[in-house]
C-alpha cells in the first residue's frame, strides 16, 4: 500500500551562502493538505514514519506555493528545475549535508518526478530502515555566480525509513558560517 502525503511548501527570506555553500537557504514551512484526518506532517515538516506506523511506499507531493520570493527589495521567480532529480539531493544520514551531486538514484530508495514547475513528487520505497538527509532544492531566478543559471534555493530536511526508531525532522539546519 502506498501512503500519499501532499504538502504545500512556502519559502521566503533567501540568504546567499558562500564558496563552500554556493546556494541560497531561507525560511520554509510545510503545510500538509492531504490526506485529511490525522496530521502526518507538521508545519515544521516533522514526519515520523515509525511512530505513524506507515508501511510500504510513501509518496510525498510537494506543491511550491511561493512562486516569487523577495530578495534585496526585488521579487524573483521560484520553481522546480526541469531535471526532476536535481531538485532532490539526498545522502544516508552520517552527519553530512547532501549537495547537488548527491542525487536520489544511488540510494535505490527514491524516485523523483516533476509534474510541473511548481510540483515535485518523491516516492520513498521506505524499505531499508535507514535515515536520510535530503535537500528540497528549487531554482531562484537570480544569477549570483555568473554562470547564467538561476541559483538554488534550498531547504534541508531529514527522512527516516520505517524500522528505524529515530524521529525525523524536516527542520532547517542552521549554518555556523
Amino acid at each position: 500500500m502506498t501512503t500519499t502525503i501532499e504538502v504545500n511548501v512556502m519559502g521566503w527570506n533567501p540568504d546567499w551562502g558562500s564558496d563552500n555553500k554556493p546556494y541560497f537557504t531561507g525560511d520554509f514551512v510545510f503545510q500538509q493538505i492531504s490526506p485529511p484526518g490525522k496530521e502526518l506532517m507538521t508545519t515544521d515538516g516533522s514526519l515520523n514514519l515509525e511512530h505513524l506506523e506507515i508501511d510500504g511506499k510513501v509518496e510525498i507531493i510537494f506543491h511550491l506555493k511561493s512562486p516569487f520570493v523577495a530578495y534585496q527589495n526585488f521579487l524573483y521567480p521560484v520553481f522546480f528545475d526541469a531535471d526532476a532529480e536535481s531538485n532532490f539531493w539526498v545522502l544516508e544520514d552520517k552527519g553530512k549535508k547532501p549537495k547537488k551531486t548527491d542525487g536520489p538514484t544511488g540510494t535505490g530508495q527514491f524516485t523523483v518526478t516533476r509534474p510541473d514547475e511548481h510540483t515535485l513528487k518523491v516516492v520513498d520505497a521506505n524499505g531499508d530502515h535507514k535515515s536520510y538527509i535530503y535537500c528540497l532544492a528549487m531554482r531562484l531566478g537570480i544569477d549570483v555566480s555568473g554562470d547564467n543559471l538561476p541559483e538554488w534555493f534550498v531547504a534541508d530536511p531529514k527522512i527516516t525509513n520505517r524500522g528505524n526508531d529515530r524521529i525525523i525532522r524536516m527542520a532547517q539546519y542552521q549554518s555556523a558560517d
